[in-house]
């Protein structure tokens, strides 16, 4: 799963990646990002834009907005079935820049914290669906999910899932509109090796989502 993560880019390393992305919302540097808060998402609507997404998705269909809270992640297997995610997986796309996320390895009876990150600093770019919601007030509520994917060897005894990581060259096809070939889309959700990721110890204060500083990613 991913229920943590990180994101403390300037904006120029987003910009340089994106010739010509709108920066609609910038987070400023995140360094313990929790379900339930305002989080980037880059979409394609005729124009590339970054935009804020609730983290955990509503689907517009929802009646009540708390199914968001159990929607933080959707399996990359099944999310061309489920109704929650069928829609969103065809139309709305979108990508998620993270400089690295957390996870948490059971030794004993104690749970270690680790960051994963790209060894060589670069961005991640998670998978991402996204809907919009109108709450009863009449106005809008959009919201993402991050896609999750089985874990690669060297990471899988942390943990058995992890964020569905996107290459560069395909981030733009995943968002692309015109993009709706089921098999190219899940082909791109599996490209990763695990050589390029590395897992390290850190601080337990990131236990605390309150806790929103650099420390959170200091090695142990």
């Amino acid at each position: 799963m991913c229920g943590r993560f990180a994101f403390f880019a300037e904006k120029e390393e987003l910009e340089e990646l994106f010739p010509g992305i709108q920066l609609m919302f910038w987070p400023g540097k995140r360094y313990n990002i929790a379900p339930g808060q305002d989080i980037l998402a880059l979409i394609s609507s005729g124009l590339y834009l970054a935009k804020s997404l609730r983290w955990g998705l509503v689907p517009s269909w929802a009646k009540d907005p708390s199914i968001g809270n159990k929607m933080i992640n959707a399996r990359a297997e099944t999310i061309a079935e489920k109704p929650s995610f069928k829609k969103s997986f065809l139309h709305r796309r979108c990508v998620f820049p993270a400089s690295g996320f957390f996870e948490w390895k059971h030794i004993g009876k104690n749970k270690i914290p680790h960051f994963i990150r790209f060894r060589t600093g670069k961005l991640m770019l998670f998978a991402g669906l996204y809907d919009q919601w109108q709450k009863p007030d009449g106005t809008a509520l959009a919201s993402g999910t991050i896609i999750t994917r089985p874990a690669i060897p060297a990471y899988a005894d942390i943990h058995n899932r992890m964020p569905a990581i996107l290459r560069y060259r395909t981030a733009l096809q995943w968002i692309s509109e015109k993009e709706s070939e089921l098999e190219n889309l899940k082909q791109i959700l599996g490209e990763i090796d695990e050589d390029e990721i590395e897992a390290l110890p850190v601080s337990g204060l990131v236990n605390n989502p309150s806790h929103d500083v650099p420390q959170c990613i200091a090695p142990e």
